[in-house]
């Protein structure tokens, strides 16, 4: 075909260059026909023809620059060759902007009707603003022309609005105005001349009598400063001053007002008011005063006294302009003296001191001062007079009786008044009152006293109370005891008895005041008394006494208690019992057997003083009527020896139950029962096992039992229940023809004696077996016509495998077993000459002398092609691709060749390498740059060609990428670029061509040592914003630019301003700043509002991050400055921001009040803030209405502040106002409500411990602020019973005793304090009780012995210290509490169920007795032991059994687990019932638990509580049968032998 005509540019791009645009694009040409020009249009205008540059490529780009039009438009491009015009590409053209938003707007100046605002607008490139528009509220428009407003030296525009309103804010908008149109609009408020601002800092610096002088600080409002001031009386309305303005009075000067005729201690509100040519501005308001009476005085106090005189002292202030001269005291309703200032203690100091007559009692003496204005308000006191006694100290007892006691104490005198007599009392009642001459030892100075008229062995609490001339001290409390009542009796014990007599003894300590005299003896309603001299045994010490006329073969609680001249004493509690009837027998068992009789003995206790005479037997057969048998005493039985009793005309094989009750003259014992057996049948036999095997016989072997008196004498052997052998005499083995091979049968061996044939044990017996299944069957090796296969095969311990036959598509192969193959050996087999096939199935099964076995199967496979390879790019030129892909060799058949197709080009063989690699490579040439070539890969072996590889992109070396360009450093008029671009495979870059709009900056080249590009560009504008494009060159060609806009140096930002501190006339600043980057800030002003007040500069050595700090001065108290703070930089001024400082102000209400009471004065205390510059000074406290105090800061500076009211009455309430005073004034008060101390409240009483005769209470009740409980008054069962003093650990315990045992008794107490008595708190208390019923549990069991454990919980303050066991009410053993609550009994009958009983006792007394079941077993027995036991079941059970296994059971008696038992009966009947199979097995029993009745706690749990195994005693009632039964939990504790 021939040439065509170029194509569109693409790739367009403008950078914008202020007024011009840079353009440039890529035309793709042809060799034949380039491109020879190009032409940009605008609106089918010609703009520029650009010609083909000498030496231009085909992939360079075409540029040209263009002058920006001022109205939106399409620039379009159009490239010519030689055979015309192409097609034509538009883009957007960039248009010359309107001018930006004008910036730095202020106001310059202000007048009444007038003011002058300055500006600044930038120039856009190419347009630059002629005309600027200023729109002055909603009507106003003013336009300004670019030659009558710009000024030359600083290039910012400015002019003067006229004809406003005075003190008006105007908001104005100002824009711009350039050939391209109106720019953005700036606003700002301007304003003309304000009225004057409320005056600062306005104060009163003097006062007189009748005048005032004030003084405040003005700033004048720009344009219009202030010409006069005027006072006005703010309640009345009057001017009471006017200044006008001196020639002198500058600005910062303060001004001054006096103010005359005014009277004295009043207190005015004024107002300032200051007017200027605008007019009268807004007023300013002070608080003065004239001279004021003196505050009232402070720190009054009564600091020496003697018989005729009182000595004082207090402090007061002189207010300011009126010091205080006078201060009168007052004693009562009349003066007593006055002071006047002379009388100071020396010349400034403010305390003053007088010295009056002591009046005879107490009064409220009053002091005020006084000065020109008046007298001020008072403070008081109560004086102190002669005082009473101090509460008398150490009192004691020294003597006492059965009705009196005698005490004695020790009183301190008071100066002036000795005590002259002393009370004892007792609650409100004078028990004795004795005078100084009668009861004051003047040698020892302590006083004494008897007390008669009480009661004997009781406590009493008695307070003592001194006397004199002024009254009675506060009391003392003293506990006191009469002689007390006997202890209870000890050692109490029956000594005999009887059927209707019991002979007791014990022992009694006597008092020292008061021997024993009697003692009486209680039981059931009647009460014996014996005299010491009929009872009293002075050879022993011991006490005796003989009760008649009581009841046989019982037992009677009697209670002992010794009497003296005090009362009967304590009791002691002893149970003794008559003549009793015999206990229950001991060791009943049998002693022999026959085949129609049996043989028992027992062991029977008997009673003190009536033996056993008789024992009635009786008997119940399983069959047939019971029958009775008496047994008469043997002679010379003695207690020591056994009872024996043939038993005749029994069955045989059976048992009987035997009954037998002993007899004594008193009555009959509690049955015992005892089970007894004739001659048995044989037991199953033992360990039968099988021993030898063949095609057509087994052989087996067997143990057997044989029972006592009755031995087994053949055995036979049966198949099922056909007999099938008969071994005579005791042989153990027998052999048995089967009648098919390879079957497995079910055998049974059974014993036969005299009394007949015993239960049959089963057992599974076998002939040889044919050969199994080949395991593990599998394809070792492969090639394209053959396989390989391995496999195994257990051999038969008779019958070994022969030989092997594999099958496999239409093949048969033998394979013969070798002479030295092993069982364990692998077989090995090839299959050859099989046609291809991707699965094959292959058979292989084995066979010996009994026939051949099953076959296994599996799936072979021969070799295949290869699979499609992976095609990966390695490396690239501009020219040259390099290819590797890797491919797997299949099994038997390696790669041996491979083909590259590449496009349309012929395809490249490569054949395998010699070097055996599994990765091939490739190298293709002569390919074009910045190209794509489509690739695919496939492989060859001996079997065929494989698939081929998916398309593959590759390429050769491109054109770089863009570069990746930030912006690292900036100055004010420079800035530095940092960029990285990635280098082409295969072509790295090797220049970069940066651009500032579109004039060429620089050129950078490659340097090896910085992998980073870098370059700095100079000349630029400050705060200005710039496009930089940067282009990357390599081999290929020119890459894409990226273009970003960079930032020269800015002016500082707005300061973050805080205020840090303050006086009352000064402020200081803190603010930060941000440096911008390039530009740091060098220094900052501040305005005050509006007008400059000074300049910072900053520090040397400061950076960043570090506060600007400066002071302004020459400030009003209690004053808020508007103040505003800019930065300044090498660029400019930065905005402004706007802070409102304070200076200091007036303290704030006290807050953390706390009142802090006693019975006759409070304590306040509070904390206040101190205002920042001007701490509080003192603080003014009010009580009530009428009690004030001035309290002055603490000498710590920081501390709590206090005041204290004495002389006040208690239960009393106040409402408390506190204000803070600073060098400002007054802050508001704050209230709270003060109060003097209260009673105390009810305590609350909880029981701590309890014994049998006593109880310890404790309680706890709130001290009332200032008053702390002193003691506390306890009553119990409604009479009052002892004071209780206050101990230093501040808890209040106390222990009542001599309580009923087991009762419940009120108890109340009461809180005692300075103030008075609370109100009673009330408690029930409850002594110690006897223990309650143990619970017993059975821990073991053998056929001799029995252990048993209980528990038995303590009652609370009574633990229990010992327990009576009795076994059938005969075998008694006490057991102490440190030995531990179990007992064991020995010499017992097996299988046998017996009666444990158990009784606890404790101090209180002996507990209820619990009454529990024990049994004994039939065999040996112990915990961690290994037995044999029994296990009955099925034949196929049993065989899974033998193959797997035990499997606990889920459910059942005892819980989960495996159910076997030691007695072979057991086994033998769930087998008759379940099956015919019993397995004898070696079972490790581990911990066992001993469960003896249904209901027990751990019957289903006793695994979860450490137990291996469980333990059902026989004849408990838990099996219907009666025998014992065992669980295993564990089936790895059991081995099964037979």
């Amino acid at each position: 075909r021939t040439c065509a005509a170029p194509s569109a540019p693409v790739g367009v791009e403008q950078l914008d260059e202020g007024a011009f645009s840079n353009l440039s694009w890529f035309v793709s040409e042809l060799d034949a026909a380039p491109v020879q020009k190009c032409v940009v249009q605008l609106k089918d205008v010609t703009v520029i023809e650009v010609l083909r540059p000498w030496g231009h490529k085909p992939t360079s780009a075409w540029q040209a620059q263009v002058k920006k039009p001022v109205e939106a438009g399409h620039l379009s491009i159009t490239a010519f060759s030689e055979v015309g015009a192409g097609a034509v590409t538009s883009v957007p053209a960039l248009v010359i902007p309107c001018p930006s938003a004008p910036v730095q707007l202020q106001q310059i100046k202000w007048g009444l009707t007038s003011f002058d605002v300055q500006w600044s607008v930038d120039d856009p490139p190419g347009a630059r603003v002629d005309v600027c528009t200023l729109r002055v509220g909603p009507d106003l428009i003013v336009e300004v022309e670019r030659t009558t407003a710009v000024s030359r030296a600083s290039g910012r525009w400015s002019t003067a609005i006229q004809d406003l309103e005075p003190a008006r804010c105007y908001h104005m908008q100002i824009s711009g105005k350039n050939a391209a149109g109106t720019g953005q609009v700036a606003s700002l408020v301007a304003e003309t001349a304000q009225l004057c601002c409320p005056p600062g800092r306005l104060e009163q610096t003097e006062c007189t009598v009748s005048s005032v002088t004030l003084q405040w600080t003005f700033m004048d409002p720009p344009g219009a400063p202030a010409e006069s001031a005027s006072v006005v009386n703010f309640v009345s309305g009057e001017v009471v001053a006017h200044v006008q303005r001196g020639w002198f009075q500058d600005v910062g000067r303060p001004w001054q007002a006096i103010i005359s005729h005014l009277a004295a201690n009043e207190v005015f509100n004024l107002s300032v008011t200051l007017t200027n040519a605008v007019g009268e501005g807004p007023p300013g308001f002070l608080r003065a005063h004239t001279c004021l009476v003196p505050e009232t005085p402070r720190s009054l106090q009564q600091c020496e006294h003697d018989l005729t005189s009182l000595k004082l002292s207090w402090q007061v202030d002189d207010p300011q302009g009126a010091h205080v001269e006078t201060c009168f005291v007052q004693m009562g309703a009349f003066a007593v003296t006055y002071v006047c200032k002379p009388a100071r203690a020396h010349a400034g100091s403010t305390f003053w001191t007088a010295l009056v007559l002591k009046p005879p009692r107490p009064q409220l003496i009053s002091v005020c001062a006084s000065n020109a204005a008046g007298r001020g308000s008072e403070s008081s006191l109560i004086s102190i007079t002669l005082s009473r006694p101090d509460a008398p100290a150490n009192p004691s007892q020294i003597i006492r009786s059965a009705t009196s006691v005698a005490l004695e104490w020790k009183v301190a005198d008071p100066p002036g008044a000795p005590v002259c007599s002393c009370r004892v009392m007792m609650g409100e009642d004078v028990l004795a009152e004795v005078t100084r001459s009668e009861a004051y030892s003047w040698v020892s100075q302590k006083w004494t006293a008897a007390v008669q008229g009480l009661q004997p062995s009781l406590r009493y609490n008695f307070e003592i109370v001194a006397n004199n001339e002024v009254g009675a001290s506060p009391a003392c409390r003293v506990a006191v005891n009469t002689t007390p009542c006997p202890s209870a009796p000890t050692a109490v014990k029956q000594m005999s008895g009887s059927m209707t007599e019991l002979v007791l003894s014990w022992h009694v300590e006597d008092v020292a005041e008061s021997p024993c005299a009697s003692c009486s003896l209680s039981y059931e309603g009647t009460r014996v008394e014996v005299k010491r001299t009929e009872a009293f045994s002075w050879y022993s010490g011991n006490w005796s006494a003989t009760l008649a006329a009581l009841q046989p073969s019982r037992a009677y609680n009697i209670i002992v208690a010794a009497n003296n001249d005090a009362g009967e004493g304590g009791s002691a509690f002893i149970q003794a019992r008559t003549l009793q009837a015999p206990s229950a027998l001991q060791l009943l068992k049998q002693i022999g057997r026959g085949s129609t009789s049996a043989t028992i003995q027992w062991k029977v206790e008997d009673p003190v003083d009536a033996p056993v005479q008789i024992c009635t037997l009786l008997l119940m057969p399983v069959e047939g009527e019971p029958r009775r048998e008496v047994i008469s005493r043997p002679w010379l039985h003695s207690d020591r020896n056994f009872w024996q009793a043939c038993i005749s005309d029994l069955q045989p094989d059976s048992s009987v139950v035997v009954s037998v009750v002993p007899e004594n003259i008193v009555g009959e014992a509690e049955m015992s029962t005892i089970e007894v057996e004739t001659w048995r049948r044989p037991c199953a036999p033992l360990d039968v096992t099988q021993v030898e095997q063949g095609r057509s016989h087994v052989k087996l072997k067997w143990t057997l039992i044989h029972p006592s008196d009755a031995p087994v004498y053949k055995s036979m052997v049966r198949l099922g229940e056909d007999l099938v052998a008969e071994v005579a005499g005791i042989a153990q083995s027998g052999c048995v023809t089967i009648q098919r091979p390879t079957d497995v049968k079910a055998l049974s061996v059974a014993a036969v004696n005299f009394v007949g044939e015993g239960p049959r044990c089963t057992l599974l017996a076998w002939t040889p077996y044919r050969p199994t299944t080949p395991r593990n069957l599998h394809q070792f090796a492969r090639g394209p016509t053959h396989v390989s296969l391995r496999w195994n095969i257990a051999d038969d311990m008779e019958k070994p495998v022969q030989q092997c036959v594999v099958r496999c598509q239409d093949k048969v192969l033998q394979v013969q077993r070798v002479s030295t193959h092993q069982s364990e050996c692998w077989w090995e087999c090839t299959v050859s000459d099989l046609q291809r096939s991707p699965r094959l199935e292959c058979l292989v099964s084995a066979s010996n002398d009994v026939e051949e076995g099953p076959a296994a199967k599996c799936l072979a496979l021969t070799s295949t092609c290869p699979g499609a390879p992976h095609v990966t790019q390695v490396a690239r030129t501009p020219t040259t691709l390099t290819l590797a892909w890797s491919i797997d060799d299949p099994l038997g058949a390696p790669v041996e060749s491979c083909t590259v197709y590449l496009d349309l080009q012929p395809p490249v063989m490569l054949n395998r390498p010699e070097s055996d690699r599994q990765t091939w490579e490739v190298v293709l040439k002569d390919l074009r740059p910045n190209s794509t070539a489509t690739v695919q890969v496939t492989a060859s072996n001996a079997v065929g060609g494989g698939p081929c590889s998916s398309f593959f992109q590759a390429y050769t070396s491109t054109r770089p990428s863009a570069p990746r360009v930030k912006q690292v450093g900036r100055g004010p008029t420079s800035v530095t670029l940092e960029w990285c671009v990635d280098d082409p495979l295969g072509a790295p870059v090797d220049t970069c061509t940066v651009r500032v709009g579109r004039k060429l900056a620089q050129v950078v080249t490659s340097s090896a040592s910085h992998p980073r590009w870098q370059t700095s560009i100079t000349g630029l504008k400050p705060e200005g914003r710039q496009a930089v494009s940067v282009h990357a060159k390599n081999a290929v060609g020119l890459g894409p630019c990226e273009k970003i806009f960079v930032l020269t140096s800015l002016r500082p930002s707005e300061p973050r301003v805080q205020q840090d501190t303050c006086s009352p006339t000064s402020a200081t600043l803190k603010w930060l700043v941000a440096d911008p980057k390039g530009a740091p800030v060098e220094r900052c002003t501040i305005w005050q509002n509006g007008r400059f007040l000074m300049h910072v500069d900053r520090r040397g050595g400061q950076y960043d991050t570090h506060l600007w700090s400066a002071t302004v001065r020459n400030l009003s108290a209690d004053q808020k400055v508007g103040l505003s703070i800019a930065a300044s930089n090498a660029v400019g001024e930065g905005p402004r921001a706007s802070f409102e400082a304070e200076t200091s102000t007036c303290p704030s209400s006290p807050f953390d009040l706390q009142a802090v009471p006693s019975p006759t004065s409070v304590t306040l205390r509070w904390s206040v803030r101190d205002p920042v510059g001007a701490p509080v000074e003192s603080c003014q406290v009010c009580l009530g209405s009428g009690i004030k105090k001035v309290v002055h800061r603490p000498h710590q500076g920081q501390g709590r502040w206090s005041a204290t009211f004495d002389h006040l009455r208690p239960l009393q309430t106040w409402q408390a106002s506190i204000a803070a005073k600073n060098t400002v004034g007054f802050g508001p008060s704050a209230d709270l409500d003060a109060f003097t101390s209260t009673k105390p409240d009810r305590p609350a009483i909880q029981q701590q411990s309890r014994s049998p005769t006593s109880a310890t209470i404790e309680w706890s009740v709130g001290d009332p602020s200032g008053a702390l409980v002193q003691e506390c008054r306890v009553w119990v069962g409604g009479e009052f019973y002892m004071d209780v003093k206050r101990e230093e650990s501040g808890q209040w315990e106390f222990e009542i005793e001599g309580l009923p045992i087991a009762t419940t008794t009120w108890v109340e107490v009461a809180a005692i304090n300075d103030v008075g008595r609370g109100p009673k708190g009330r408690l029930r208390v409850r002594t110690s009780e006897p223990p309650r019923v143990p619970w017993i549990d059975q821990t073991d069991g053998t056929p001799s012995s029995i252990s048993v454990t209980w528990e038995i919980g303590d009652p609370e303050g009574a633990v229990v210290t010992e327990c009576t066991v009795a076994l059938d009410g005969v075998a008694r053993e006490s057991v102490l509490r440190q030995h531990g609550w179990s007992a064991t009994f020995t010499g017992l009958q097996p299988s046998r169920k017996y009666q444990i009983t158990v009784a606890a006792r404790n101090a209180a007394g002996v507990g209820n007795t619990k009454q529990h079941f024990v049994y004994t077993s039939r065999f040996e027995r112990a915990s961690g032991q290994t037995y044999t036991m029994y296990h009955g079941t099925s034949a196929s059970n049993a065989q899974s059994i033998r193959r797997s296994g035990f499997w606990p059971s889920t459910v059942g008696m005892l819980g989960p687990g495996v159910y076997l038992s030691r007695d072979k009966r057991k086994a033998q009947a769930y087998a008759n019932a379940h099956g015919d199979v019993i397995l004898t097995c070696r079972v490790s029993v581990g911990k066992v638990k001993c469960i003896n009745r249904q209901g027990h706690p751990l019957q289903q749990t006793w695994h979860q509580h450490g137990y291996d195994s469980a333990w059902v005693p026989p004849n408990c009632g838990m099996v219907a049968s009666g025998l014992e039964e065992d669980c295993v939990w564990d089936p790895q504790r059991i081995q099964i032998l037979s």
